[in-house]
């Protein structure tokens, strides 16, 4: 049986990512990253019960949390030290709250991918879904991702990523017998994100400070969370 990590926030991508994981016969371990600006993981405790009762065999482990704050930082130190005139002079059209998301959700995979080469497990599962327009969302870092993950030989699978109905998402999880309303654990950090549809000049911004300012410091990092990674 293959093993795999989910990213499970409590929402209902994820939640239903999970499911969908599940049907095909992987075993997961549930984790929580957690920026330091998370209100609350209770919905994400209820997913796993939730999950752990209909599929408890393949449900090895509780919600495991990771803290990423620190590395998210780290990712932002350039956005945080320089003057704004030499930020908007390299990023012009990248705006601070689609970079702080895009540094948090780099920590993310770097924990998630660390954890996942720790522990023995072969697929990473990301709820993310493109419909929901954030910068991280998009093809772009879709694309960036996955290699991120394949440099590490780490399967990556999004099952709902190209998902672009509510409706139809509200009836997958209902038809498997789980309820639809969700209370989300809000991020503090750069929320709401406001999430017009995003210019091709911020797409190439933010495409830009992340192949600038972050991946170069990813496998650096994935390689130092592997080898102290506790949970």
């Amino acid at each position: 049986m293959d093993k795999a990590v989910v990213l499970l926030s409590g929402g209902r991508d994820s939640f239903l990512s999970s499911c969908i994981a599940l049907e095909s016969y992987l075993e997961i371990v549930p984790i929580f990253c957690n920026n330091g600006h998370i209100a609350s993981a209770k919905r994400a405790n209820f997913v796993v019960r939730e999950l752990q009762k209909r599929f408890s065999k393949n449900v090895v482990h509780d919600l495991v949390y990771l803290s990423t704050g620190m590395t998210m930082q780290s990712y932002l130190l350039t956005y945080l030290s320089l003057p704004m005139l030499d930020i908007s002079k390299k990023y012009p059209f990248a705006t601070p709250n689609q970079i702080q998301c895009l540094a948090c959700k780099s920590a993310m995979y770097a924990h998630a991918i660390a954890f996942a080469k720790r522990s023995g497990r072969t697929h990473l599962i990301d709820g993310v879904r493109k419909q929901q327009g954030f910068f991280v969302d998009l093809d772009e870092m879709h694309v960036r991702f996955n290699k991120l993950c394949v440099d590490n030989q780490i399967e990556l699978l999004t099952p709902v990523y190209e998902l672009s109905s509510d409706w139809v998402r509200k009836r997958e999880l209902c038809d498997r017998g789980f309820t639809t309303k969700v209370i989300e654990p809000q991020c503090f950090l750069a929320c709401p994100l406001n999430c017009k549809i995003l210019t091709d000049q911020e797409r190439e911004s933010l495409t830009k400070f992340y192949d600038e300012e972050i991946q170069p410091n990813l496998q650096p990092d994935i390689k130092r969370l592997e080898s102290h990674l506790t949970w």
